[in-house]
């Protein structure tokens, strides 16, 4: 199987997931990068929830600006090369934000609450990023959806 991306009536179609650059991506949506476990997989399995849960509750929710938030666990291989969160590529075709997170796991905290702490402050961030280039005043449907998800 060829791992070109195909171009169909400028369409492009990636071949492995199938998706088109013409989907509309999930208003929010989860993602990671491990960095080889060094808590035995724990914050792994925290972001793991979150996403599910994120997947679970956010159908029917629109936003003026779609965020998908890629936690970099730190481990082994990886460390973040910056803390807390960060505002990455923004697709304006699609008013998709990539956020990133810095997950750094430590003992004095569960990664179910770091990974919660860190999906709030990504979502303050891309509306932060948002209100700068005048795109939304505010994201109130990601702010809710987040503390549906979160329980907080």
């Amino acid at each position: 199987m060829s791992s070109k991306i195909t171009r169909i009536s400028s369409v492009t179609v990636h071949p492995v997931t199938g998706r088109s650059d013409e989907d509309v991506p999930p208003v929010l949506s989860i993602g990671a990068v491990g960095g080889g476990a060094t808590d035995g997989g724990a914050a792994e399995r925290a972001v793991k929830r979150l996403g599910n849960a994120v997947m679970a509750a956010r159908d029917g929710v629109r936003s003026p600006l779609n965020v998908n938030v890629v936690f970099q666990i730190a481990g082994r291989y990886l460390t973040p090369e910056f803390a807390g969160v960060r505002a990455g590529r923004y697709s304006a075709k699609q008013r998709h934000l990539l956020v990133q997170a810095a997950l750094v796991p430590a003992e004095i905290e569960h990664p179910d609450s770091q990974a919660r702490d860190l999906l709030r402050a990504a979502v303050a961030e891309a509306e932060r990023w948002a209100q700068v280039r005048g795109l939304a005043d505010s994201l109130p449907e990601l702010h809710a959806l987040v503390e549906r998800v979160t329980g907080e």
